[in-house]
């Protein structure tokens, strides 16, 4: 009896990697293949025997006495080329590329064509990058194909997001009426007030009026009517004409004004009795952190304004970090990079309110300071600018505009416990060798990275052509009307809920930025100062449907301030482009404060302006400026 000596299982892999890179040649080259697969208007070329080894679907398909047994063209109805491409690289070599943008053609396509490997890689996938954006989107395909653990998962991100996705999402006008029922229905709906929800039902319905305005009535049971403002549903009974043409809606509303404010006793026949949604009963907190008294601080503190208390906080597991940024995330404050000792940082610290802990999270790629942070919706985190590090020229290809370093007055300035002016910059190690292979030099970053606050990683997601310092940069989307404003705050100054209601919508409207010219009031209103506004070609390509807006800070060009308001689009894989035209204010800026109200396209800011005569070079001055929405989009 002959006997086989087993071979290694190394060896064994490599045989079958290179069976399979063979076999995916011959596919590439049209060699020995015997079936053609159809999908859309492309011809793909490929061998039954390897799809019918891969898949139940084709193994069954070759194998039936019918004619797609004897024929060497099958047509592939409803599965798009791209995905089918991607499943036949499965195939061959066991190897599936997909995105957070691609994800759900796979998906389909494998669930059609039998490839229960790559769908369970699919449905992992969509687990794992679930945010705002897609929850909803991703809930419906689960449930479509009872996949109950990822339909939960999409529907708990979404409930306890809700808020952030209305804003942030294109998906919510396009729910079936019993999804939208399971959300507003919520005790754990996650929004500031009972407002929201009613905009997000007069949303849905104005989306396609004429078949869903029959639903108003049904979706007022589920809206806690006594939490909204009385003022607000009278002029709604007025006004919105959702509620004049639909009799039903207005008999509700009606019953329930008067009933309610009369003290009726048969209140409860016109309303739900239920109680106040538990985030609404949460009250903003805002935290202060870092800062300069005679020394560089790393204490926390926070004030509640219903309350009027400060109160002490954990403080950051870091001494003496400068020019750090701050943002919230998900009821999660980051601190991201910075200076500490006189050498850039690449350390991210992320603090939790209801544990009341630090902990640290993945290092940037690069350390860098005097950055801007912008968040989008509850996952993501962009960093803008700032300043980075090299050694002579071998500084990556991000990066340009090298500035020669001053240490003296920056130490200086930092010495005399105030905020310094000059754009000169000192982060080195000041006992470097006086090797010139060993001097650094400081960079003004081109590079715009992303964080996943999720997976706990950073992506290089695009570059801006005028990179900044001390910048300030908000998101600004039309995405969605739902909401009156987003909240963004400044470095070092952060709201975070923690006890309640939802902040109004009292950003004064008394100056407007209009496409052509720009109106600034000064702080006692006497006079304005109007400026045509300057771009460099003529057509603003600017598509505010999700676009990151750049005001302030300092640049190579402008060190004590720059007058150029920049523009980002965000495209759907969450990379970054780089307009080329800009807004032009009447003065230059440089440290900024904005908002943005998403109701109405504007974006306001208020700024110290430089003044030349002042002792410390600055003049506090209130500047509220309003832009409207371009009408070009970016291309």
């Amino acid at each position: 009896m002959m006997e086989f000596e087993t071979l290694p299982k190394n060896i064994i892999s490599e045989q079958l990697v290179q069976t399979s890179k063979s076999l995916q040649s011959f596919r590439d080259k049209s060699l020995f293949t015997d079936v053609i697969l159809c999908a859309g208007d492309e011809e793909l070329p490929c061998h039954k025997a390897v799809l019918a080894a891969s898949s139940a679907y084709f193994l069954a398909m070759f194998s039936s006495p019918y004619r797609e047994q004897q024929t060497s063209r099958v047509k592939l109805d409803y599965i798009s080329p791209w995905a089918l491409r991607r499943l036949l690289d499965f195939a061959y070599l066991g190897c599936l590329e997909i995105t957070e943008t691609t994800v759900q053609d796979v998906f389909l396509a494998a669930s059609l064509l039998d490839y229960p490997i790559a769908v369970k890689y699919c449905v992992d996938f969509m687990k794992n990058h679930l945010d705002v954006t897609n929850c909803l989107g991703i809930e419906a395909l689960a449930e479509m194909h009872n996949l109950t653990d990822l339909a939960q998962s999409s529907h708990k991100l979404a409930v306890e997001n809700f808020s952030s996705l209305l804003m942030e999402s294109n998906e919510w006008t396009n729910l079936p009426i019993s999804t939208v029922i399971s959300y507003v229905s919520s005790d754990n709906l996650d929004v500031p007030s009972e407002q929201f929800v009613w905009d997000a039902c007069i949303n849905w319905v104005d989306q396609f009026s004429e078949t869903r305005i029959a639903y108003l009535p049904q979706l007022l049971s589920h809206i806690r009517l006594k939490y909204l403002e009385k003022e607000m549903l009278e002029i709604q009974l007025q006004e919105n004409p959702l509620i004049i043409e639909c009799r039903s809606a207005q008999n509700i509303i009606k019953h329930f004004l008067h009933n309610v404010y009369n003290k009726d006793d048969n209140t409860s026949m016109f309303i739900n009795n239920l109680p106040p949604r538990p985030a609404t009963l949460k009250r903003p907190t805002l935290v202060v952190l870092g800062g300069l008294n005679t020394c560089i601080l790393n204490c926390m503190q926070s004030f509640s304004p219903s309350r009027t208390v400060w109160q002490t906080c954990p403080s950051m597991p870091v001494d003496s970090l400068a020019w750090f940024s701050v943002i919230v995330v998900a009821n999660t404050l980051f601190v991201i990079g910075g200076i500490k000792a006189g050498a850039l940082m690449d350390t991210v610290y992320a603090y939790s309110p209801t544990r009341s802990t630090w902990s640290q999270r993945k290092c940037m790629p690069q350390a860098r300071a005097r950055h801007s942070t912008v968040s989008v919706g509850s996952r993501y985190i962009f960093v803008f600018g700032g300043v980075t590090m090299s050694v002579n020229s071998s500084h990556n290809q991000h990066s340009s505009n090298r500035v020669i370093p001053n240490h003296s007055r920056e130490i200086s300035s930092l010495s005399n416990g105030r905020n310094h002016n000059s754009s000169q910059l000192s982060v080195f190690n000041l006992n470097l060798s006086a090797n010139d292979s060993d001097i650094p030099t400081i960079n003004f970053e081109k590079s715009i990275i992303r964080y996943d606050i999720c997976n706990d990683t950073w992506l290089n997601v695009g570059e801006t052509d005028n990179p900044r310092l001390e910048s300030h940069v908000v998101l600004v989307s039309e995405s969605n009307d739902n909401t009156n404003f987003s909240r963004q705050s400044s470095d070092g100054f952060h709201e975070m809920d923690s006890e309640q209601n939802s902040l109004p919508s009292d950003l004064p409207d008394t100056t407007s930025v209009s496409e052509n010219n720009i109106t600034t009031n000064n702080s006692n209103g006497d006079t304005n100062l109007i400026n045509k506004t300057r771009r460099r070609n003529n057509s603003m390509n600017v598509n505010l449907d999700r676009v990151f807006v750049e005001i302030g800070g300092i640049t190579e060009s402008q060190p004590q301030g720059t007058d150029q308001v920049a523009f980002y689009r965000l495209r759907p894989d969450y990379t970054v482009v780089c307009a080329a035209d800009y807004i032009k204010l009447p003065q230059q800026v440089r440290y900024v404060n904005c908002c943005v109200h998403q109701k109405v396209h504007s974006l306001h800011y208020f700024t110290y302006l430089g003044c030349p005569t002042s002792p410390n070079g600055l003049v506090p001055n209130e500047i509220w400026t309003r832009i409207q929405k371009p009408t070009s989009p970016i291309s």
